[in-house]
């Protein structure tokens, strides 16, 4: 987050943090960072972190990612696949 943004209180957006999550998912600290910085993170949040990860040739860092969104209660692990 910007320190302008920090400053006025305004929150990041969570679609356009994922969005920017998707299009940057190369760009892992970058990533990183902002995917700390969403207030309430959703599957779309999630999933757009851990597809980066996947598609970027960090396996097990998307698994481990898989794994902390199933610890948060995030969603059900039987909603994948079905």
């Amino acid at each position: 987050m910007m320190q302008e943004e920090q400053d006025a209180d305004i929150k990041p957006d969570p679609f356009i943090c994922s969005f920017l999550l998707n299009v940057c998912g190369n760009l892992f600290a970058y990533a990183d960072r902002a995917f700390s910085e969403i207030p309430n993170r959703g599957i779309v949040s999630w999933s757009a972190m851990i597809g980066g990860y996947a598609q970027h040739g960090h396996g097990k860092e998307a698994l481990q990612l898989f794994n902390q969104m199933l610890r948060d209660g995030v969603t059900q692990p039987y909603y994948f696949g079905k």
